[in-house]
This record gives structure tokens, sequence and C-alpha cells, in this order.
């Protein structure tokens, strides 16, 4: 009986570390897209502003003519 133990206790072991390298995993997936996009993200918002937007005009009120 202590055998069967064993290997219950071995198996959610192995869950257990399993579990954590994959939420290890993805946490530094995670990380690491938010240290290349933030960077690219101030670029262009740096560079969006820099030019003026082509802006359009607010539709007229109605029953009046441009």
């Amino acid at each position: 009986m202590s055998s069967v133990w064993n290997g219950i206790g071995d198996a959610l072991g192995t869950i257990m570390n399993v579990t954590s390298d994959v939420a290890l995993t993805g946490f530094l997936v995670v990380l690491g897209l938010l240290v290349v996009a933030v960077p690219l993200y101030m670029v262009y918002a740096v560079v969006s502003s820099a030019r003026p937007a082509a802006r359009k005009q607010p539709p007229a009120p109605a029953g009046t003519r441009r």
C-alpha cells in the first residue's frame, strides 16, 4: 500500500512541477512582450504626435449649408 501512496505522491509532484514551469514560462513571455511593446509604443506615440494629423471638419448643423 505504501508504494501506491508513493506513486500518487510522485504523480502529484510531477504535475506541480509541470504546472509551475508552465506558469513561469507564461509569465516570462508576457514580461518579454511588455519589455518589447512598451518602448515601441512610446516611439510610435512620439512619431505620431510630431506630425499633424489630418483633421476632418465636424458635420454641419442640420439646416445649414457650407
